[in-house]
């Protein structure tokens, strides 16, 4: 048994060592030109190495997003919450933040998304978790009467969801020179507004 543990973390190091690998690529230069050839040499690892971790690149970076995407739902889910307004807005920070912490990366996983099945599917994954996350939020404010208790929440939740994606796609065309924060944030306050009774 000391064997499986001892081959567990190898493999976490070994896969954790591509990861970084690849982060620190796209950062110095670009996602075109971190090619999954350049990974596997710079990590000093095999391309067969490579692909028993992550079957392309743009899976490699769609896990990333996946990863930083869902640390920040769980971490909105273990704090409690005011108001639903207050919840989705604190989500929403976490989500900016993230961005802002690696804008190259966001950047290039913004426009890639657009010709990549694999990056597209996983924004439509984690779509459903943000979903799942302002539903578990919004419900309640509709039956405590923070919002409209004829609110349509779904539909609520898919212009909210829609607001952020266009949101970021305008900070992805202005290459980072948008604040980003301050219109994702004045545009779900407006939502929240016409939400409340």
């Amino acid at each position: 048994m000391a064997g499986v543990g001892k081959r567990e973390k190898n493999k976490k190091k070994t896969r954790a060592k591509i990861f970084e690998t690849a982060l620190s690529l796209c950062r110095e230069l670009g996602y075109e030109r971190t090619t999954v050839e350049k990974i596997t040499e710079t990590a000093g690892v095999a391309k067969g190495t490579f692909f028993n971790y992550f079957p392309t690149k743009d899976a490699l970076f769609a896990s990333y997003y996946k990863e930083l995407t869902l640390e920040v739902i769980s971490k909105s889910e273990s704090q409690e919450f005011s108001s639903a307004r207050e919840a989705v807005l604190v989500l929403t920070d976490g989500l900016v933040d993230t961005v802002m912490n690696e804008p190259t990366i966001f950047q290039s996983i913004g426009t890639q998304r657009l010709s990549s099945q694999e990056l597209r599917s996983e924004e439509q994954n984690l779509d459903r978790s943000i979903f799942i996350y302002c539903e578990n939020q919004i419900r309640p404010g509709c039956e405590n009467g923070e919002l409209d208790k004829d609110l349509d929440v779904e539909t609520f939740i898919d212009v909210l969801i829609t607001t952020m994606t266009a949101s970021g796609h305008e900070w992805r065309l202005a290459m980072g020179d948008y604040p980003l924060r301050d219109k994702m944030r004045s545009r779900i306050e407006f939502l929240f507004d016409l939400a409340t009774r």
